[in-house]
């Protein structure tokens, strides 16, 4: 995605934009998904536990969704993650 960051004690606080055609969709900031990345994983992990589930090494975990859910309506986005960098694709 983007240059390697140092790592942080909380990722919250990183704004994300997801615009469509050049217009802004939506923007929020990282804790808006149960409150930052960090807490998300560890709810997740948590809940596999409870149930029996296995976590294996390589597993990508998806910590949730900031700004809402919206339709996804055909179009060229972007995912903007700051200096994380940004994701593009095209619905149609």
């Amino acid at each position: 995605m983007g240059e390697q960051q140092p790592l942080r004690d909380s990722y919250g606080d990183v704004q994300i934009t997801l615009s469509r055609d050049g217009e802004q969709v939506c923007s929020a900031p990282a804790s808006d998904a149960l409150g930052g990345p960090q807490a998300a994983l560890a709810w997740m992990l948590n809940e596999a536990r409870e149930r029996g589930l296995a976590v294996e090494d390589g597993m990508l975990m998806i910590t949730g969704a900031c700004g809402g859910i919206h339709p996804a309506v055909p179009g060229h986005y972007v995912a903007d993650y700051g200096d994380f960098g940004r994701i593009e694709f095209t619905v149609t």
